[in-house]
Parts: structure tokens; sequence; C-alpha cells
């Protein structure tokens, strides 16, 4: 992600655009392109996450794969759609979950460690 950053920052501040209109605005706010880049991390993470991801599909569909479930699709944006809210959604949502969970049981033992006494005492 570092990598991908410092090449968003290197082709902006080279386009005349940027360089013409934005780059005012992020000095009238007082955020420099790097501050915003370094903000905006997890949204680019996840532009790239689906660029690849979309990459995958139209490969797949192209290869022949063309078929979710019992159901067959006749073009990429449907088999992808589908692709998102029968396999990839159901995995993420469950490893989300589990990570949610774990975090709070995390803070659930360091607020009894720190201010109350556990239940179970």
């Amino acid at each position: 992600m570092n990598k991908i950053v410092e090449k968003y920052i290197s082709d902006v501040s080279q386009a005349d655009y940027f360089m013409q209109n934005y780059n005012k605005i992020y000095m009238d706010a007082g955020i420099s392109l790097q501050e915003s880049a370094e903000k905006n991390k997890e949204i680019m993470r996840a532009d790239l996450v689906r660029s690849r991801l979309q990459q995958y599909i139209r490969k797949e569909f192209a290869d022949g794969n063309d078929r979710v479930g019992d159901h067959v699709y006749e073009n990429t944006k449907d088999y992808f759609r589908a692709y998102l809210e029968e396999i990839a959604y159901p995995q993420i949502e469950e490893s989300v979950l589990k990570e949610f969970e774990d975090q709070l049981d995390s803070a659930e033992k360091l607020y009894y460690e720190k201010y109350a006494e556990s239940p179970e005492s």
C-alpha cells in the first residue's frame, strides 16, 4: 500500500490539472497531497481489491465460468454481482464478524483488568 500511495502522489502531483486546480484547494485547507493520500489509504486499498476482483471475475467469465450456484449468467455484470452476493460477501462477513468478536473479547478483558471485577469473580 505504501508503494501504491507513493505512486498515486507522484502521478497526481505531476498532472497539470491537479497543479492548476486542486493544489490550491489542498493548500487552502491546510493539508498536503501526502496527508490526504495517507488519510484515504483504506479507500485506495478497497479500490485496489475491487479492481483486482473485477479482473479476476472477467477472466473467469471469459474462460467459460458463467455459473454461480444453480444459475447461469449471460454477462459479466450479472455474474459479478451474483459472485459478490453469494460467494464473496458471505465469506467476508464471516471473517469480519470473527475479527469483531475477537476485538470485543479483548476489549472486555482489558476493561475488567483495568476498571472492574470480572463477572466470573
